[in-house]
């Protein structure tokens, strides 16, 4: 669970909307060195796209690793468009995900070491539930299951 002194976890990150926009919700399981489950978080959004639903996922599972003490990060998401401008491959021209994006790299800086891939969407379905489960929770209403 650590590499060094410091905590490792793999971060999965999905998230869904009703409709385009529509009721949304943002998921994240987090996992130690070895994939074994640690947590699944899941936040209510109320009305989003689904783009914005997809990086609010990755702000939850940020937000929540940097909560549980974890300073080294592999981060995987099924959205190719969220890995793609977090990285700076691809331009962000909507300003509400370029905000979004802003505060998703912020977060990054809070880790000693963050990696980001794309993964296809059949390897992200545990992400991909606690989304979808979010979508009826109220707006910022976030739900965690804890394994450790």
């Amino acid at each position: 669970m650590s590499r060094g002194n410091q905590r490792f976890c793999n971060l999965m990150f999905d998230g869904a909307s009703s409709g385009n926009p529509g009721p949304a919700g943002a998921g994240a399981v987090l996992y130690d060195e070895d994939w074994c489950l640690l947590y699944r978080f899941r936040e209510g959004l109320g009305y989003q796209t689904n783009n914005a639903a997809e990086y609010r996922a990755l702000i939850l599972g940020l937000n929540q690793a940097i909560y549980k003490g974890y300073r080294n990060i592999s981060v995987h998401g099924d959205s190719l468009l969220v890995v793609n401008q977090f990285l700076g491959i691809w331009k962000i021209n909507n300003p509400r995900l370029r905000n979004l994006c802003d505060e998703a790299l912020e977060l990054a800086d809070n880790f000693h070491s963050l990696q980001i891939q794309h993964i296809p969407r059949e390897c992200n379905t545990e992400a991909d539930a606690q989304a979808n489960r979010a979508i009826y929770l109220r707006d910022g209403q976030v739900e965690e299951d804890r394994y450790i």
